[in-house]
């Protein structure tokens, strides 16, 4: 029992869609880090689509960490 993540549009600007699938519980959790590994966001997830707004953060490279009952998937993210 695979879940399924799809984040979009990246590279982004203003915020990013992420859609979950598959998930047991039914939560995720979202964790975005920037380059020096410090914790920008934390946040909750439910299945299907959520949008995340990155607006305030600094262009550059994060790590989207997304957590869940059937393990953990990191997302490369491009903050334009």
């Amino acid at each position: 029992n695979k879940s399924s993540v799809l984040v979009y549009p990246n590279p982004a600007r203003e915020f990013i869609n992420v859609n979950i699938t598959g998930t047991d519980n039914k939560l995720t959790m979202a964790q975005f880090t920037n380059g020096s590994g410090q914790i920008i966001l934390n946040k909750t997830l439910q299945n299907g689509t959520s949008q995340l707004d990155i607006s305030r953060m600094a262009p550059g490279i994060y790590q989207l960490k997304l957590m869940n009952s059937n393990g953990t998937e990191n997302v490369k993210i491009v903050k334009e």
